[in-house]
């Protein structure tokens, strides 16, 4: 198992993961493009009683969003899809605006398919977020269509509801800030030569106001199982964009929980699980 994969799934799970990510494809061409890597939805395809068929679709401003999974039941049969196939479309009327295709999503510790959150970051986007492949991605459409494709998996809002913080569910640790109100990204941890990142996150926290996070203390215990580091916090800064070491005062800080968890979703064609929220809060 990779040394960079999150360390918040590999505890929760029992470090058990899938060998390898099977075939990943992403089309997101626009529509009137390229669209040959765009297979289209064929329901006869599906009606044999080896998959489960979801579709659902969302009205947000001017367009509406179409999401459509197909989950092989039982043991995979040598042809893709061995688990999760997917379509996430946007229309305008009756035009398709926007076509995203996932051939074959492979499970990767924990919940994989595409899912709307309940809670939504803002009234200006619809969020899509995509697990599984080991790489984590967070749809954000505008009330036009616009589509706007960041790392993801996991994510919260600031408290005056402008900025989302979102973390990549991957073989790699990334955070990205996105500003909602004015539509771009503020901060990207990856750089072009290394990461902001001082460590592997072990868990965030707020001041009522600013965010942190803490990192997983080097070393190891010698068991399998990581620890937090807890002498120093490292706060999010926007202006100018960056990651600042600071003294941790534990006293000051409260547990800042996710807006949007994947664990609360089983799979590709499920519903979130209204259970409390994961291992009391923490992300281990």
């Amino acid at each position: 198992m990779s040394r960079g994969m999150p360390v918040k799934i590999n505890k929760v799970f029992s470090h058990v993961w899938i060998a390898a990510a099977a075939l990943f494809m992403l089309a997101g061409a626009a529509f009137g493009g390229d669209a040959t890597d765009f297979h289209p939805f064929e329901k006869g395809e599906y009606e044999s009683g080896d998959f489960d068929v979801t579709t659902r679709i969302y009205t947000h401003g001017k367009v509406k969003v179409k999401i459509t999974q197909a989950k092989r039941l039982g043991s995979p049969s040598g042809e893709p899809p061995d688990a999760c196939r997917a379509w996430l479309e946007v229309f305008e009327g009756k035009s398709r605006t926007r076509q995203i295709y996932f051939d074959d999503i492979s499970p990767a510790g924990f919940s994989f398919g595409l899912s709307v959150p309940g809670k939504q970051p803002s009234p200006d986007y619809l969020a899509v977020v995509k697990n599984g492949d080991f790489d984590g991605r967070l749809f954000l459409i505008d009330r036009k269509g616009t589509m706007t494709d960041l790392p993801g998996g996991f994510y919260f809002v600031s408290f005056d509801r402008r900025y989302l913080y979102s973390e990549y569910a991957a073989d790699s640790q990334e955070v990205v800030v996105f500003d909602l109100l004015f539509g771009k990204t503020v901060l990207d941890t990856k750089t072009a030569d290394a990461s902001l990142l001082p460590g592997d996150i072990y868990d965030w926290y707020h001041d009522g106001k600013k965010f942190f996070f803490t990192i997983v203390k080097p070393g190891g215990t010698g068991t399998g199982l990581v620890q937090e580091e807890r002498r120093s916090v490292y706060e999010v800064k926007l202006n100018p964009p960056g990651i600042v070491k600071v003294p941790a005062d534990f006293s000051t800080l409260h547990h800042k929980k996710w807006d949007f968890d994947p664990r609360t979703f089983k799979d590709c064609c499920s519903e979130p699980v209204k259970k409390k929220e994961v291992n009391d809060g923490s992300d281990y």
